[in-house]
């Protein structure tokens, strides 16, 4: 499958929440996100792949688990990240964890965030809490569908681009002049996430 997204800073995510839910975009997940990337020796990150461990866990209590492999990201003409994915719902985390640690992977980075996530005219979109880091918005679906959504939400096209995550982070960095903190563990006091 061809993963297809933008992502944009937003400085005020209830108002594009407001919005989102005002074009009747209906609400798919809310809760914590924890995706743990492992690799083996640097084989993977090597390749500009990525094997990752994704556990969703709901405000609701329920949680379900996801493994995914990416291929090497590519930017299209039109300014979108795009990638091969393939990915697979799992039993749980840990047995996940065991089975690629007896095929020598582990752990080499954790992204800890709580998110909102929104289906709309064929995209999904993605509010995404970070421990600290500016609160980004991710739309991800067919190219001309995530045109016409970005439009819907009144953003300037410009707002949005196909930088990785790391991207993201520096211009936090560069903006505030503090550490960007994506894993909990790293974090001091409470995130400031929505109310749950």
């Amino acid at each position: 499958m061809l993963e297809v997204e933008v992502k944009a800073v937003v400085t005020d995510p209830a108002t594009v929440r407001d919005r989102l839910l005002t074009l009747n975009a209906k609400l798919q997940f809310a809760g914590r996100m924890t995706d743990l990337r492992v690799d083996r020796d640097g084989e993977l990150s090597s390749r500009q792949q990525t094997l990752r461990v994704r556990l969703l866990e709901e405000v609701s209590g329920e949680s379900h688990c996801e493994l995914t492999w990416k291929a090497p990201t590519m930017e299209s003409t039109e300014g979108h990240k795009q990638r091969e994915e393939i990915g697979v719902d799992v039993a749980s985390q840990s047995q996940s964890l065991a089975l690629l640690a007896a095929m020598g992977y582990r752990p080499v980075h954790r992204i800890d965030r709580y998110v909102e996530g929104y289906t709309i005219a064929g995209t999904t979109c993605r509010l995404e809490w970070y421990p600290r880091m500016d609160t980004l918005l991710e739309v991800e679906g067919p190219p001309e569908s995530i045109e016409s959504v970005v439009s819907l939400l009144g953003f300037e096209r410009c707002r949005f681009s196909a930088d990785p995550l790391e991207a993201f982070q520096e211009g936090y960095r560069a903006r505030t002049g503090e550490s960007p903190i994506l894993n909990l563990a790293d974090l001091e006091s409470e995130p400031a996430w929505p109310d749950q």
